[in-house]
């Protein structure tokens, strides 16, 4: 099983996190004072801007489903489940398996999204 989270970078710091790409970690942090929530504010970008058009997207596959706040996607295929949990400045991806699909579905929409291993 992996978890992990998806962020999205305002597009002013994306040369910052090219430059240094471990930085993400030390940027975004669950535990926030008020000057980390302020730094959170400014460099990510709050999910209900983005995340309505990747929902409209998965939400018309015959595999999802969603319940009290979680997102699934229960590929037979591949015979894979994930799971999406959205908070508001990340997404909360479980997948059965360690293959980053879900990620790479965000990564059709936008560049700047990030991975944040949890």
């Amino acid at each position: 099983m992996s978890t992990y989270k998806i962020v999205h970078v305002n597009e002013k710091f994306e040369e910052l996190l090219v430059l240094y790409p471990k930085s993400i970690n030390e940027l975004f942090s669950d535990e926030l004072g008020e000057y980390e929530s302020i730094q959170t504010s400014v460099i990510f970008t709050p999910t209900q801007q983005y995340f309505h058009d990747i929902l409209d997207f998965i939400s018309k596959r015959d595999d999802y489903s969603y319940y009290h706040g979680v997102h699934t996607l229960d590929n037979k295929l591949i015979k894979q489940k994930f799971t999406l949990q959205v908070f508001e400045y990340y997404i909360l991806v479980t997948e059965s398996e360690d293959t980053q699909y879900i990620f790479n579905i965000f990564n059709q929409f936008s560049q700047n999204f990030y991975l944040i291993n949890t």
